[in-house]
């Protein structure tokens, strides 16, 4: 939140996770789901693999379930998630192919440490379009479990 004051409130519905009028005038907003799984699949089914860099967004929790914002690019191997996101429950992006720092078809240290940090899980869509889900490590490590939500 620090210092942004759309995270405190959003009088003209500029906020793309919010039901603002000039939101639905613009078609800014997303689905809702009732899971943040779901939430995750549909941002990244929206969001095309391949390329050389990384598309991410967060899932956030809403009056009517979960929603996602819109992804955003990134460069190479790494993406700005906002965590401080009114009601983030969770991040997704895209692993670009060839990704320079690891394997694109698994989840890089940074994603465990972010699930870590923030105690929420975080999803990728990997170049073959595999839709992973790393929960957080209770030992802090970013060894937390993995789960396959799409193969």
């Amino acid at each position: 939140m620090g210092g942004d004051p759309v995270n405190f409130s959003d009088p003209f519905g500029l906020c793309p996770t919010k039901e603002g009028l000039l939101n639905r005038l613009l078609g800014r907003t997303t689905p809702a789901c009732k899971s943040r799984d779901e939430a995750a699949t549909k941002a990244l089914d929206a969001v095309p693999t391949g390329g050389w860099r990384e598309r991410c967004g967060e899932i956030v929790r809403a009056d009517d379930g979960y929603r996602y914002t819109p992804s955003r690019p990134g460069d190479a191997i790494r993406c700005g998630i906002k965590t401080g996101t009114e009601g983030y429950e969770g991040a997704y992006h895209t692993h670009p192919d060839p990704r320079p720092d690891t394997e694109p078809e698994e989840f890089s240290d940074g994603d465990g440490e972010l699930a870590d940090k923030t105690e929420k899980p975080v999803y990728v869509k990997t170049p073959s379009g595999k839709i992973k889900r790393k929960d957080p490590d209770p030992d802090k490590k970013a060894k937390g479990s993995e789960k396959t939500i799409r193969p």
